[in-house]
Formats: structure tokens, sequence, C-alpha cells
């Protein structure tokens, strides 16, 4: 006996995020754009910059006595 089923017409299983972002703490999804930390650490391509400013003491101009200015 065949059974006759719409299975096929059903809306396909939600897939939950991938992985977490290390700075916003949101979800990232499969075809997110992000970025690797060398720590492993995964990163939203819109979080980095934000990201990145937590492991950076000073930034600027370099002057000749290697002062950053």
């Amino acid at each position: 006996m065949r059974i006759h089923t719409f299975s096929r017409f059903e809306e396909p299983a939600e897939i939950g995020p991938i992985e977490y972002c290390a700075n916003c703490g949101g979800d990232i999804y499969e075809n997110d754009s992000v970025t690797r930390s060398t720590d492993g650490d995964m990163v939203h391509d819109d979080c980095w910059r934000d990201y990145a400013k937590r492991y950076i003491s000073e930034s600027g101009v370099i002057n000749s006595k290697g002062e950053i200015e």
C-alpha cells in the first residue's frame, strides 16, 4: 500500500546558529560574513573593529622616538 504525503512541500527545518560572535554575543549563521581571530574567536565582520580595540593599548602616529602621538 502506498501512502501519499505532501512531505516534499514541507518547510525545511530551521537551522540554528553555527557559532556566536565573540564581540557582541549574537548568533552567527551559515553564509554570514565573519572573521576568525588567531585565538579562534569568530566575530561578525561588522564587529571586528570593536573586538580588536579591546586588545589595542594605543593607536596614532609614531614619531622618530618611537612614541605614539
